[in-house]
């Protein structure tokens, strides 16, 4: 175990690994799935999520989200793509008319 004096830093590096330990099984191989043929890079999603954020915070364009409207719809959108929106939209659309209200 490295002997770090600065607690700060000892509880940033205390933080970091309670989060990979808790997040192992969600944390993905990059190099396993490259070897094995899969996709192993989010950049395509993450351009195109960029881009459609970046076009509507246009102070120019018709239409405008608010960090926290993006938030919401950017949640309503993972929960589609990942396969989890028909067992939680109600839960997910219910949230954000809270948020929205």
């Amino acid at each position: 175990m490295l002997n770090i004096s600065d607690a700060g830093k000892r509880s940033r590096l205390k933080g970091l690994y309670e989060y990979l330990k808790q997040n192992q099984d969600h944390i993905v191989n990059y190099e396993e799935r490259k070897g094995l043929g899969k996709t192993f890079t989010t950049q395509v999603a993450q351009s195109d999520i960029e881009s459609i954020i970046n076009a509507r915070h246009k102070k120019s364009g018709k239409m405008q989200w608010s960090r926290e409207g993006a938030h919401n719809v950017l949640q309503i959108r993972s929960e589609i793509i990942s396969k989890t929106w028909i067992g939680q939209w109600q839960q997910a659309v219910l949230s954000a008319l809270g948020a929205a209200v």
